[in-house]
């Protein structure tokens, strides 16, 4: 009788437990893009009614907003990410000038197009975007968890869905590297290029499952919340854009499973999203706001799911460390560079203390080297300190890019480049460079960096064909066609991103041919050798209209009698261009230049010429010999020395246009002597107009000065 009084003891206490046990509740969240805004409206409603969630499984941005919710972040905090992040901006991979390598920075900002080279055919790129900034924000958000590698170890229990877009499976994340497997679950196909996690290639999870209840309930949901956003379909008169039939097309992609999800849900929540789309990140506060109106008028269906007295204990807000002491750097993902060059970009040592800005700066760093398609890092502790693990994704492949300017001064112009990574050697870079137009030139350009132990080594093969202006006494006089063929030698280094050092020899051939021959102006051909010295520091924030930084570039050459015929000089050149932010929009602009030679005997086209607007390069030195200077024609005034400075005003007036007012006084003269000339100064000063296009700059310049006439210049395009 006991034992039976016992049982039953036991039978009853069980089931008054079980009366007042709740259910576990699942959240299922599905993709959609900016859409996906809408589950932190919903998860709003769910904390102001006591409503508990217990695990969360997340498609594309419905695993960003679950992942932060599944570790603990307020939704508060959640919805102050979303209002605050610059989306436009995360979803580029465009490097900040500033991180880029220093030989990147004369280079990268004359084309539009970037196409990858394959087998020697022009291909098209596995996604429009790598993910490097949504990569390293994923990194920072997650930071608190980046040792978790189990996800039923978070705070609340979390999958992540991703398509495999080799066999188009589902693949459900529930181990690793956090922040990768939320970057492989909205992977958009061709905006996204897809992730290689754990032995597979990812895509966002919309293909396979875009709303992912069944994954809710495998982990262990008695009853699964699910708020879909994705797309619905629209009729053919709405199809009548880019974003309309992208949107179109991943709803049907998604679609059928969405509908067999849907029934599996306890309780179904759809915002009425309608007339926004997965790009309308300029409206995440209305987007946020149909969440919570559409979790509202749920909650009747939840109150008759969950009692009123249940509640949520709540979970701890994760905390990042603000620093931590360094115990080791490593690097994954290497196979074709030297990780010395990526420990001299990272700048980190074992015991220095680093805070997370720091870090970010170093992946920035690594990043601007341009070898890498995506950086990002991990952070794991162990008894000695934190170790970082720097996570590369090299860039296999050489691209193709093309750039294209007309000015009212040469006219139409094109330029084609081939860039090639590793071919040459680990760590060596090919650029070839055709340029076509009034100038016609080709220039190859070598630079092998294997070692940061050795110094780099830098080659160039340039030819030219091109004419210029002869003025004299500032009356243009006639026009030479000039032949020019280079090759150039340095050995350097590269002391950060912002200094660069070199020094080698030059031998050179050049041919010149003017339309009106004179006695003081003969056919001519010259040889030349001669020893070359430079350095280059550049902080500037952009190539087109900065707003601060400095840039200071200076060349020295020196030629003997004993290398050459019949030429013994010595040319030296300064360049220095200063930026200053000094109210909201309005900058400082400066520069100034000091051109000086020496020496008995100097070819000709070494002469230093000032005048016009944004003079190309003489002979391919683009930092070297010819300055521009407003109120004068091209190449008007032409000596053995220059001087010249000019001080102006920058100002946005708008997003993308600039209104700059410059003026400027130099000279160019005569004899062996620098210093101030007793000869007048030539003056000038200007008003420049620009908008900043996707293909270039677009700026029309006014310019008065010492020759007393109006001048006008129009430029479209990029600048080479």
């Amino acid at each position: 009788m006991r034992r039976l009084a016992l049982l039953v003891t036991v039978l009853v206490l069980a089931a008054a437990a079980s009366a007042h046990a709740r259910p576990r509740v699942g959240l299922a969240l599905s993709g959609g893009g900016a859409k996906g805004f809408a589950h932190i409206g919903v998860l709003q409603v769910l904390e102001e009614h006591h409503i508990p969630v217990d695990c969360i499984a997340g498609t594309s941005m419905g695993s960003v907003v679950g992942v932060l919710y599944a570790m603990g972040y307020p939704v508060a905090e959640i919805e102050r990410l979303a209002l605050e992040t610059d989306w436009d901006d995360i979803f580029l991979d465009r490097v900040p000038r500033r991180d880029r390598g220093i030989e990147q920075k004369a280079m990268e900002d004359r084309y539009f197009v970037a196409l990858p080279l394959v087998d020697g055919s022009i291909g098209l790129p596995r996604g429009l975007v790598a993910g490097q900034k949504i990569s390293r924000l994923l990194a920072r958000l997650t930071l608190p968890v980046h040792g978790v590698t189990d996800f039923d170890s978070l705070p609340r229990p979390f999958r992540a869905v991703a398509t495999d877009i080799v066999t188009g499976e589902v693949v459900v994340l529930r181990r690793g590297y956090l922040p990768e497997a939320v970057r492989a679950s909205m992977a958009i196909p061709s905006v996204f290029t897809p992730v290689e996690y754990q032995g597979r290639l990812l895509v966002d999870g919309l293909l396979g499952r875009n709303f992912p209840v069944q994954e809710a309930m495998d982990l262990g949901a008695d009853l699964v919340i699910g708020v879909d956003v994705g797309q619905s379909l629209v009729g053919r008169e709405e199809l009548d854009d880019l974003i309309a039939i992208a949107d179109q097309a991943s709803a049907l992609a998604s679609l059928a499973t969405s509908r067999q999800q849907r029934e599996l849900a306890d309780v179904l929540i759809s915002p009425e999203l309608d007339d926004a789309s997965a790009m309308s990140f300029d409206r995440t506060a209305e987007i946020i706001a149909a969440g919570r109106a559409a979790a509202e008028a749920a909650l009747p269906r939840l109150r008759e799911l969950l009692p009123e007295q249940t509640t949520d204990a709540g979970i701890p807000t994760p905390v990042a460390p603000e620093s931590f002491v360094l115990a080791d750097v490593v690097f994954t993902g290497l196979h074709h560079v030297d990780p010395a060059v990526l420990h001299a970009a990272a700048d980190l040592g074992p015991g220095a203390t680093v805070t997370v800005d720091q870090l970010e700066r170093a992946v920035g760093r690594i990043f601007g080297t341009g070898f890498f398609e995506r950086v990002t890092y991990r952070i794991v502790d162990t008894p000695a300190g934190a170790r970082i693990e720097f996570l590369i994704v090299e860039k296999n492949t050489d691209y193709f890019r093309f750039g294209m300017r007309f000015d009212s001064r040469d006219r139409l112009a094109a330029a084609f480049n081939i860039l090639a990574r590793n071919r040459l050697g680990h760590g060596s870079v090919v650029d070839l460079d055709l340029i076509i137009g009034d100038r016609n030139q080709i220039l190859v350009h070598y630079t092998l960096r294997p070692d940061r132990r050795l110094p780099g080594l830098g080659l160039r093969l340039g030819y030219v064909d091109e004419t210029n202006n002869v003025y004299v006494e500032q009356e243009r006089l006639t026009h030479v066609d000039t032949e020019a063929l280079f090759g150039e030698i340095l050995l350097g280094d590269t002391f950060s991103d912002r200094l660069l050092v070199g020094a080698g020899a030059r031998t050179e051939w050049a041919k010149f041919d003017p339309d009106l021959r004179t006695s003081d102006l003969p056919r001519t051909e010259t040889d030349l050798v001669s020893l070359v010295a430079l350095a280059w520091f550049d902080s500037q924030d952009r190539t087109y209209y900065p707003t601060s930084g400095l840039s200071f570039f200076t060349r020295h050459e020196y030629a003997a009698v004993g290398w050459n015929r019949e030429f013994d000089f010595s040319r030296h050149y300064f360049d220095l261009k200063a930026f200053m932010p000094v109210a909201g929009r309005v900058s400082l602009l400066g520069h100034a230049v000091a051109g000086m030679s020496f020496g008995d005997a100097m070819p000709d086209h070494y002469r230093f010429l000032l005048g016009g607007v944004d003079i190309p390069a003489l002979l391919l030195e683009r930092r070297m010999t010819r300055v521009s200077f407003l109120g004068l024609h091209a190449q008007q005034i032409n000596g053995r020395q220059a001087q010249f400075a000019q001080a102006g005003l920058q100002i946005e007036v708008g997003r993308r246009l600039f209104l700059i007012v410059r003026g400027n006084v130099g000279i160019a003269y005569e004899g062996t002597r620098f210093g101030l000339h007793d000869r007048g100064y030539l003056h000038g000063y200007g008003v420049t107009l620009g908008l900043l296009t996707p293909l270039g700059p677009v700026e029309l310049t006014g310019a008065y000065g010492s020759n007393e006439e109006l001048m006008g210049h129009l430029s479209v395009g990029m600048k080479f």
